[in-house]
């Protein structure tokens, strides 16, 4: 986490860019992910380093370990070398299990029958006949997709279209390429946080239960929400 190094008598609050606030802030969101998934859900800060790890220093750069556990996850790339590195980098963030997919319809059809705590998907597939986005679209309007599940796209371009049909479709992160394996843990936990904030919301409205949904979003929040209803399906998000 990067923030700004300032001396802690001079700097006033309102000016404080502190990394370890914001660091704070993201380890309980590891907590609340576990518990998110309880009984068996593992969320661990086990190192945390501060720098400069002065006491009268506002810090400026802190670095701390995620480990998750037993966290389901599913890579649908067309490329086996860039899969089997997204399936690498999961399985080191901890996730126990880790699927992959080459096509878009066989992602598909796992799933129908299985839900995953995170899902990393490219957004073109030159072999296929629809893409990443298209394969979100069909998830959310068949209700196949929990809010609950972490959706994350990867892709090499991320055009204002692009970024607005996928917001349509509650999109939790794009992940643009080249990228870093500390990247996509951020995007993850970023999301997590996320999710977990507006756990209540996401509940109202799978169970279309719209007023409640609406009637918990902070007032602050109003002006930069919405609710988004077809016949098939509805999706609120929150920006």
């Amino acid at each position: 986490v990067m923030g700004m190094e300032a001396h802690a008598g001079p700097t006033p609050m309102p000016l404080r860019r502190d990394a370890l606030q914001v660091a704070t802030t993201l380890m309980q969101a590891v907590v609340a992910a576990a518990q998110q998934f309880a009984p068996d859900g593992r969320g661990t800060v086990g190192m945390v380093q501060v720098f400069p790890n002065s006491r009268n220093v506002i810090p400026g750069r802190v670095k701390f370990s995620i480990d998750l556990r037993n966290a389901t996850g599913l890579v649908i790339d067309g490329n086996i070398m860039s899969r089997s590195i997204l399936v690498s980098q999961l399985r080191d963030l901890g996730l126990k299990s880790v699927m992959q997919s080459p096509r878009i319809a066989d992602a598909r059809r796992q799933l129908e029958f299985k839900t995953f705590d995170i899902v990393v998907c490219e957004q073109h597939f030159p072999q296929d006949n629809a893409t990443g986005q298209e394969l979100l679209d069909d998830l959310r309007r068949c209700g196949l997709l929990p809010f609950a599940t972490i959706f994350i796209m990867v892709t090499a371009e991320a055009s204002y279209s692009k970024v607005a049909e996928a917001a349509e479709s509650a999109l939790d992160s794009y992940l643009l390429r080249p990228y870093t394996a500390a990247r996509l843990e951020e995007r993850i936990f970023q999301a997590r946080r996320r999710k977990t904030s507006l756990k209540e919301i996401f509940e109202a409205v799978e169970a279309q239960d719209f007023e409640r949904g609406a009637q918990l979003v902070p007032i602050e929040s109003c002006m930069g929400s919405h609710i988004v209803q077809s016949q098939n399906h509805a999706l609120f998000h929150a920006f």
